[in-house]
């Protein structure tokens, strides 16, 4: 099934406190703001009109999450912590209305912006699969700018069928087994790891950050990384 190139999509950013590796590290401090809420700002489509949802837990500690997303301009819809599956069909149910796609973003990406995001989404579009990503792919991982698009209509039934724990912690597994499913590629050049998993990824994140122009993308990442080899 091809999707129109008019039709809107939501856009849901995965997002709680309780990491295991690098605990509360969507608060640290990025560039003068918490890291959620950098990302957020990097992720801003106005222009292009996206719903735009931040899915976290219903656990306490989270509500400093929904404060960040609603601060930010973002709806917010709260879920099980284990089930992401569900919470992001909870948020698509709440918030999609009649987006025949879904964007999902992780928050430990923090260097990702809209353009990267948009370009994915262009590229799912004009093409005939289900499930399109930049990143998790045989040849394609661009660790760091990670966006995974697909079908609504392939969340809905993901969430009805998954009844592997695997399957209903991480979102896509499901829909990547039973649907039709390619890899695309922003920059042929990337190479690294730019998802913060542990303070020695956020401090190198960070510093990408502050070097370069606000509004940067993936190619002015890999032209300064690049750079310094």
């Amino acid at each position: 099934m091809k999707s129109t190139g008019n039709s809107k999509a939501v856009i849901i950013v995965q997002a709680r406190l309780g990491s295991t590796r690098l605990p509360a590290k969507i608060a640290l401090d990025f560039g003068g703001v918490p890291m959620l809420v950098s990302l957020l700002k990097r992720l801003d489509n106005s222009e292009i009109g996206f719903r735009s949802v931040v899915a976290t837990s219903l656990e306490k500690r989270d509500d400093l999450v929904e404060e960040f997303a609603r601060g930010s301009g973002w709806n917010v819809h709260r879920g099980s912590e284990s089930d992401v599956l569900s919470r992001f069909a909870g948020a698509y149910a709440e918030y999609g209305e009649d987006a025949d796609t879904v964007i999902r973003i992780c928050s430990d990406n923090p260097l990702l912006g809209f353009d990267d995001v948009n370009q994915v989404y262009a590229r799912f579009c004009a093409s005939e699969v289900d499930f399109l990503a930049n990143a998790n792919g045989p040849d394609v991982h661009e660790d760091g700018f990670a966006v995974e698009v697909f079908h609504s209509s392939c969340l809905i039934e993901a969430n009805e069928k998954a009844t592997e724990a695997y399957d209903r912690e991480h979102v896509c597994p499901w829909i990547k087994r039973n649907k039709t499913v390619a890899y695309t590629q922003l920059d042929k050049r990337y190479k690294a790891k730019l998802s913060v998993d542990t303070m020695e990824d956020f401090l190198n994140v960070r510093e990408i950050n502050q070097r370069l122009m606000p509004g940067f993308t993936i190619t002015d990442v890999c032209d300064l990384t690049n750079n310094q080899q």
